[in-house]
């Protein structure tokens, strides 16, 4: 994943490089249309995809040995069952007032959450107990804090106390931009750093660390072309969001929940 974002960071640069030059000099204006701005973030995406791809020979059995592997380890299979009941429920009633991901529901907000608190804690508790280095340590209470820290956001929103400084100095748009888009860096950061430093010691569990940081980069992407034109997420494009967050909550636990258990061999091809 680490390779990915960098191949995504180079190329959207480029892009967006190559693009600002042509439109100043070939017509003489900078174009903002919706459709620049998608082609902007989906066309690295896109690139990014395949030669990441191509050059860790990503693969479907890889993929089918990851889960197969976690599939076998019962607290693991549970939460995962849990998570598809939970967004399967919210997306066949998506108006639902309790259980809808575009009716309001708290129930995907609630276990979102939870699943966020538990990685967290598990992933703090197992930094302070196993025969971790004193940076490995450092890197993965970092993760644990920002889980932490996103699990108490539906509830709490702590968050939010951010974004007073900026209130009545620069518009809503880049306060958003400022302190979510700064928090979403951060926790990308601390994710894929665990990822890594857990790596050689359970790689499954760094399977799914990476995952969480897959399903949150979809996250940011479709809530940035969402955002483009309204102040807040059309749907089905906020129920999409909601289950990415989610993928990404459940992917961190189960990240967590292999890291605690007694380390065994697993491969796969990256």
């Amino acid at each position: 994943m680490s390779r990915f974002l960098a191949l995504w960071l180079v190329l959207a640069l480029a892009n967006l490089v190559v693009s600002a030059l042509l439109s100043l000099v070939g017509f003489h204006h900078v174009d903002l249309r919706y459709e620049a701005f998608f082609q902007l973030l989906v066309v690295p995406t896109a690139q990014a995809t395949v030669l990441t791809w191509v050059r860790t020979r990503w693969g479907l059995i890889g993929l089918a040995s990851a889960l197969g592997a976690t599939a076998r380890i019962p607290l693991a299979a549970v939460i995962a069952l849990v998570e598809a009941a939970v967004l399967t429920a919210g997306w066949a009633m998506r108006a639902h007032h309790v259980i809808g991901l575009a009716g309001g529901g708290r129930l995907q907000p609630l276990w979102m959450a939870a699943q966020a608190l538990a990685a967290g804690v598990l992933v703090g508790v197992c930094a302070l107990q196993r025969s971790w280095r004193r940076g490995a340590r450092g890197r993965l209470l970092a993760f644990a804090t920002t889980a932490v820290a996103c699990g108490l956001e539906p509830v709490f929103h702590p968050m939010r106390l951010l974004t007073l400084p900026l209130e009545g100095r620069v518009p809503t748009v880049l306060q958003w931009l400022t302190v979510y888009g700064g928090i979403f860096v951060v926790v990308l950061v601390a994710t894929l750093v665990a990822a890594a430093t857990v790596q050689h010691r359970e790689p499954l569990a760094a399977f799914h660390l990476e995952a969480a940081a897959a399903f949150g980069f979809v996250v940011a992407l479709v809530t940035l072309l969402g955002y483009f034109l309204h102040p807040f997420l059309l749907e089905p494009w906020g129920s999409v969001a909601r289950t990415g967050l989610s993928l990404a909550a459940t992917a961190a636990l189960l990240g967590a929940v292999l890291l605690a258990r007694t380390p065994r061999p697993w491969g796969t091809s990256r």
